[in-house]
């Protein structure tokens, strides 16, 4: 908390920046998710001037059974992204000395360092890796996840004439049914104040498929006080975009989005499924793209998943990645050998024996 206001005006001085790295998001994250991971966040000082910060947490951890300690970004199950946040001239500079001090300031104290939902495209990204192999340091990459999204551009018609037919013939149908229902109505709320909206948003949620498995909102105690939580800093932050299907004033599914720079991401949707039958979830996804379109918006962001529903809006995808950094201890060799070389060997004979098959 002693560093909000630094971490604030580095953002807003070399912006514009997301939410996801507000100070706002990862004080949700710490306090909501994962009590057995420790705060361990750097921060990058020249003189008195911050310059930047690595949103970072300890916890211990295994890979392919051996016991590590580990370093990693500090997320939530619905971060899209994550990153460095740094003063965009020195980059370069600022992710070294963040290097150094995991070598040689912290170096015994962790084995493996996995920066998880990293953007590919970003460009401390490109900049890590150019670093760790001029140093010759360990490391490797994995998938971590990919979303779908959409480039928001000229009207809505003409991107939906974009689309193929049986898609926007799936969509009138789904229109027809819906309007079936008595008094349908969408809402969009930008704040809620007195917590009745986000009542609401656990309303649909109790009654989704989600709620079965254990994975809704309403469901999972952590997900639900960091939403609660979350709501009223985005609220008055001017992020928030909660849009709730109604029919007769009864709530039947939802959409929680964050808006910044013109552009939005969807975190949660929920529809109560005993409205199944009139697909409200996909209506209320077709209403909220068009008003997006219709409004000026630049890009809506799906959520991560290639699910077939996205995949019928887009085929723009962006792909976040793993990046894992092997400390040149005993395990974090181990690791290091294990995951670039001794497993992707195993995968090449097996690849071969189903080719020959």
């Amino acid at each position: 908390m002693g560093i909000r206001s630094a971490w604030e005006r580095l953002l807003e001085e070399n912006g514009p920046f997301p939410p996801f790295l507000s100070h706002d998001w990862f004080q949700c994250c710490l306090n909501c998710y994962d009590e057995q991971k420790r705060i361990f966040i750097l921060v990058v000082k020249d003189g008195s001037e911050t310059v930047g910060i690595a949103p970072l947490w300890r916890y211990g951890d295994s890979v392919r059974r051996i016991k590590v300690r580990k370093i990693g970004f500090i997320t939530g199950p619905d971060t899209p992204f994550v990153d460095f946040i740094v003063h965009k001239d020195r980059r370069g500079e600022i992710l070294k000395t963040i290097m150094d001090h995991l070598y040689h300031g912290r170096g015994g104290t962790w084995e493996v360092l996995t920066l998880s939902q990293w953007p590919e495209e970003s460009p401390n990204y490109a900049i890590l890796k150019e670093i760790l192999s001029g140093q010759h340091k360990n490391f490797f990459k994995s998938p971590s996840t990919m979303t779908p999204y959409i480039p928001i551009r000229g009207n809505w018609d003409a991107f939906l004439q974009t689309r193929p037919v049986r898609f926007r013939k799936t969509r009138r149908n789904i229109i027809n049914r819906m309007g079936k229902l008595p008094k349908t109505e969408i809402q969009c709320f930008r704040q809620d104040a007195t917590g009745d909206v986000f009542k609401e948003i656990l309303a649909v949620s109790e009654k989704s498929w989600k709620a079965q498995k254990e994975i809704s909102i309403s469901s999972w105690k952590e997900a639900r006080q960091f939403f609660q939580a979350f709501t009223g800093l985005a609220g008055n932050r001017g992020w928030l975009l909660i849009w709730l299907l109604k029919t007769d004033g009864i709530p039947v599914a939802m959409e929680y989005d964050l808006e910044c720079g013109g552009k939005v991401y969807a975190l949660r949707a929920d529809f109560d499924e005993a409205y199944g039958e009139y697909s409200p979830g996909a209506y209320l996804e077709y209403q909220i793209i068009k008003s997006l379109f219709d409004e000026g918006y630049l890009e809506y962001n799906t959520g991560a998943g290639l699910n077939s529903y996205k995949l019928n809006w887009t085929d723009q995808i962006r792909q976040n990645v793993a990046l894992h950094v092997c400390n040149r201890n005993l395990r974090g060799e181990m690791v290091y050998q294990l995951e670039s070389r001794v497993v992707p060997f195993l995968k090449r004979i097996r690849d071969r024996k189903w080719r020959s098959r």
